[in-house]
């Protein structure tokens, strides 16, 4: 048993968004096998006897001395973190503590910094070189894709664990029994509203099966304000066919969710997309209904395996995404009951054999 301290100035507190979610998940599987610190601006209930908070006021030096610290009275052996950026303090630890450090990462921070302007272009240089000398110090790094672990080819080959996202699949009900054809085709979609997502892609997609005859409704809920969608639905005259729910809790979103015939998620191939799993499709899988998914990233790599309990669809020109996933949503809607129902029980299946947070937390653990 290892004592872990987990550092990020993030908030874990009822989280909403995908990352915060998964991060409280990860943090109860690191607790069943070892002593767990966890500094972080806030926390779920159920962590708060092990929480000790972030020292957000301070800076520079006077932060440092204040998390070594923590290290020195928890008696850490281990530091891990689950980000691009706050990469130097558990460097400087490692040094000054003689602690292992670790890092967690989904996707290429300093690319979406740029992508939002967050960061001009000498800034995106600047964090892009960073992250790589920093990544030179750190025992192990968990990545989400073959392709991130590549892009820090040669230094990964000595900490790099590829695994998925995750899922508590007894937390979210199999819906695959009721799962059946009706006459119009409800399609859900359960995620952010940021670019990368490639909700236009579906906003579009329906327009185009709508135009082809398919009778289809939207079922879109959505974290964060999104007035952009609001207006394009609007602009499609898809507004009043769509059900939209917006900042909900995931508990309510995954009833919400239930609702749909068929579950999308129309991600454009992408810097960004191309080395990030998208963590929702986990959980569409353990729904039970069937998925439609654009081949990207991951997905790609692993195309045999998730062509068996979805339905895959090209994304190389991203001019033809739209077009490619009206014609998937209009073949899904030939499909007959039955085969819906099979091909949403071998989605759960594989989410309940693969994707689960226990599966996901044991390879976790063994690098503490």
């Amino acid at each position: 048993m290892s004592n872990v301290l987990f550092l990020h100035d993030i908030v874990l507190k009822d989280p909403k968004s995908g990352t915060p979610q998964h991060l409280c998940e990860m943090l109860r599987q690191i607790r069943k096998e070892h002593k767990l610190t966890v500094c972080a601006r806030s926390v779920p209930d159920d962590l708060a006897d092990i929480f000790v908070p972030y020292p957000s006021l301070k800076r520079g030096f006077a932060k440092l001395r204040a998390l070594r610290t923590i290290v020195q009275e928890k008696k850490i052996t281990h530091i891990f973190t689950a980000s691009m950026v706050g990469l130097l303090a558990p460097v400087l630890l490692k040094f000054w503590c003689g602690v292992k450090i670790a890092d967690e990462i989904h996707g290429l921070d300093y690319e979406q910094f740029y992508r939002n302007k967050q960061v001009g272009y000498l800034g995106y240089l600047y964090m892009k070189c960073k992250v790589w000398l920093l990544f030179c110090f750190y025992d192990t790094v968990f990545v989400m894709s073959i392709r991130l672990r590549d892009k820090y080819w040669p230094i990964s080959r000595n900490w790099a664990v590829v695994l998925f996202g995750g899922v508590d699949v007894q937390a979210i009900p199999d819906v695959s029994d009721h799962v059946q054809k009706n006459n119009t085709l409800v399609v859900g979609y359960m995620g952010n509203a940021r670019v990368y997502q490639g909700l236009p892609n579906l906003v579009e997609a329906a327009d185009l099966a709508r135009k082809d005859g398919l009778p289809v409704r939207l079922n879109l809920i959505i974290n964060g304000d999104c007035p952009e969608v609001i207006e394009d639905l609007k602009a499609r005259g898809l507004y009043e066919i769509t059900t939209l729910s917006i900042s909900v809790s995931h508990a309510e979103a995954i009833r919400l969710i239930s609702r749909s015939d068929v579950l999308v998620i129309p991600r454009p191939n992408d810097s960004m997309t191309n080395v990030a799993f998208p963590g929702k499709f986990a959980e569409y899988l353990a729904t039970g209904i069937p998925s439609i998914v654009t081949r990207v990233g991951p997905i790609d790599e692993k195309k045999e395996e998730f062509d068996r309990i979805s339905i895959l669809v090209d994304a190389d020109d991203a001019h033809d995404v739209p077009r490619n996933i009206a014609d998937a949503l209009e073949r899904f809607h030939a499909m007959d009951t039955d085969s819906r129902r099979a091909l949403g029980k071998k989605a759960r299946a594989f989410a309940l054999a693969h994707l689960t947070w226990e599966a996901r937390g044991k390879i976790f653990n063994e690098q503490f």
